[in-house]
């Protein structure tokens, strides 16, 4: 399969995942999805959690848990969005199993990132999510930052990467090219939504294909790619 058509195949997976369709139906943290919450709002947010579980990092991973090899920020993250009573017991089961991952520390629970997992490839981030989500069912709570891609319910990351020129940040679960014109940008412009959205799209497809360029079945295996919806 060429590059152009394992791009489109990929971007397909990952907009749709971007919506994110399994989990729409958790239930909602009320003290998370609050577009523009103010700092102040987000530091008493935190402290309700930390009362319950300080934060923490982990710095140790069962190795059969990850494979991101020399570094865990290059590859596949997920956020878990979780409710202030079922921490103790998320916190738990991770620490029990080994995912090498944080609790807060610098995640928004504004933006659902309670938690920060840490696990390599898109196989293996996929699988491992798939545990966490029937592992901690009725545990987790409706992701709201759709920029994430939702790899199993209630379970949603994005490739992150700051090699070959790639900012680590973008939309569909995207690392994006420094290159590549950003939303901040457009608005500064005045640009109409129309525009808006085709450079967006424009953005995603190089920094999409770049990436596949780079890191191959790392990023996005071609093996999974038959059958996808359409």
């Amino acid at each position: 399969m060429n590059l152009t058509t394992r791009t489109a195949i990929a971007l397909n997976f990952l907009r749709e995942a971007a919506k994110h369709p399994s989990s729409m139906t958790l239930i909602e943290n009320a003290l998370s999805g609050y577009a523009g919450r103010g700092k102040n709002e987000e530091i008493a947010a935190q402290a309700v959690y930390k009362r319950i579980v300080p934060e923490y990092e982990m710095a140790r991973a069962n190795p059969q848990r990850c494979d991101f090899g020399d570094s865990p920020n290059h590859g596949w993250k997920v956020h878990l969005n979780v409710e202030v009573q079922n921490v103790q017991a998320v916190s738990d089961f991770l620490k029990g199993q080994g995912y090498y991952h944080k609790y807060l520390e610098g995640g928004d629970i504004a933006d659902g990132k309670v938690f920060t997992l840490y696990l390599g490839s898109f196989a293996k981030a996929q699988s491992e999510a798939a545990t966490i989500s029937e592992s901690l069912e009725g545990r987790l709570a409706k992701p709201v930052n759709h920029d994430e891609v939702e790899l199993a319910r209630g379970v949603v990351g994005r490739f992150r990467t700051e090699r070959f020129g790639f900012n680590p940040y973008g939309t569909s679960g995207l690392s994006t090219l420094s290159t590549s014109i950003s939303l901040p940008y457009l608005l500064a412009t005045n640009a109409t939504a129309e525009e808006i959205a085709t450079a967006l799209a424009k953005a995603e497809e190089a920094s999409c294909k770049r990436l596949l360029h780079h890191f191959g079945d790392y990023f996005f295996p071609e093996r999974i790619t038959v059958g996808l919806p359409s």
